[in-house]
């Protein structure tokens, strides 16, 4: 039998992996249904490290100068008690860039057309009614009641109710109590390659410059937020209070509402399932960096693979297992449990941690190493 890996997801995340992972030379079923495309105004930001995998993987187009590159991150803290601003800079000349903000309907995009023109990937859209797990292969059973099986079995997605049977009791689910506000706007902008992460008392609001004339701004907010019924001038005009200082000119085009929910899968693995993406780590947006990781779980995935099978082991040897594990369970784990940490200290309401916070910004200002070492994360050169 030859080896066969099947992925299962919708989503951009899913197309990474079966682009990744087909340069393996095997064969790919990835169970995608093309017609459920989610049209969304949300971006997302790719490190440096991030943009230069996906470039050598084939998907190029990123590199495309329509994008703005972002060199530097300035951050505002607004003291909840007595609204005084705390400013903290990000900018290394030995650091740059630290990534792009890409509109999430052209990463998938991109990522769709490589699929098809990938001859040894197979899109499936017939519906997966159920898996049997055993020592050797899983047997994958269709909805048309057709069946074949498979050596390895990847989710990349945590909303099929499939995910759920094999991961419900190693999964750690929290709604933050919050709704982000996805904005698509028109912005004049005199300072360009910076993007800007204002800490409110209403919520993190995030400016992030997606070419010279358009930006996404995204505000996460308590669910029983006022702004969240505001209309498209109100919203305006509350935005442009804190950042009138870096806009010349805004005009929305789209607002979407997202929930925000914390997940985490305290074990990547399953008999013959590995898990990525969201099905391990939905993230706060404060960091930007949740597609990030998941590129990081791909791209470690097909290293432990391809060393593994240039060795003669199968796809569903459990050495790949424990070794995918070990790998990426560190960085996931604290850099999941720390959005959610960072997120609830500057929600909070507490002088105590307001003044803290504001202190640690002065201190930051004054180590740059720190600040260097964190602007080595964000671009995707360091891990914590």
């Amino acid at each position: 039998m030859l080896d066969k890996l099947t992925i299962l997801g919708n989503g951009s995340s899913a197309l990474l992996a079966a682009v990744a992972f087909s340069r393996l030379g095997i064969s790919i079923d990835l169970f995608f249904n093309i017609s459920k495309k989610n049209d969304t105004n949300l971006v997302t930001f790719l490190s440096s490290l991030s943009l230069k995998y996906l470039s050598d993987i084939g998907i190029d187009q990123l590199s495309d100068q329509k994008y703005e590159i972002i060199n530097d991150i300035e951050c505002y803290f607004i003291n909840k008690s007595n609204n005084k601003k705390t400013e903290l800079k990000f900018s290394d000349h030995n650091i740059k860039p630290l990534g792009k903000i890409i509109p999430n309907s052209d990463l998938y995009d991109f990522l769709l057309l490589k699929v098809k023109d990938t001859k040894n990937i197979s899109i499936i859209e017939d519906e997966i009614s159920d898996i049997d797990l055993d020592e050797g292969n899983a047997i994958v059973n269709l909805s048309s009641g057709k069946s074949y099986h498979t050596k390895l079995f990847i989710f990349t997605d945590n909303k099929n109710k499939l995910i759920h049977n094999f991961n419900k009791n190693n999964s750690i689910k929290k709604p933050f109590d919050q709704t982000a506000l996805s904005i698509d706007a028109n912005v004049k902008r005199s300072n360009q390659n910076t993007a800007y992460q204002f800490f409110t008392k209403d919520g993190p609001l995030a400016l992030l410059p997606v070419n010279d004339h358009r930006c996404s701004f995204v505000w996460s907010l308590k669910d029983n937020s006022e702004i969240l019924e505001y209309s498209k001038e109100q919203i305006e005009n509350k935005i442009y209070k804190y950042a009138h200082m870096y806009i010349d000119e805004l005009n929305i085009h789209s607002i979407n509402k997202h929930k925000l929910v914390f997940s985490f899968n305290k074990n990547m693995t399953y008999k013959n399932i590995i898990m990525l993406g969201e099905s391990v780590h939905t993230v706060h947006p404060i960091a930007g960096q949740g597609f990030n990781l998941t590129l990081k779980d791909i791209s470690t995935l097909y290293s432990v693979l391809d060393r593994y099978l240039s060795l003669g082991y199968e796809l569903n040897h459990k050495f790949i297992f424990n070794d995918f594990y070990k790998k990426r369970i560190p960085d996931n784990t604290l850099f999941s449990f720390s959005t959610m940490f960072m997120n609830d200290a500057f929600i909070s309401k507490n002088n105590f941690i307001n003044k803290s916070i504001e202190t640690s910004f002065k201190i930051l200002n004054r180590v740059p190493f720190i600040k260097k070492k964190i602007m080595k994360v964000a671009s995707g050169r360091e891990i914590f």
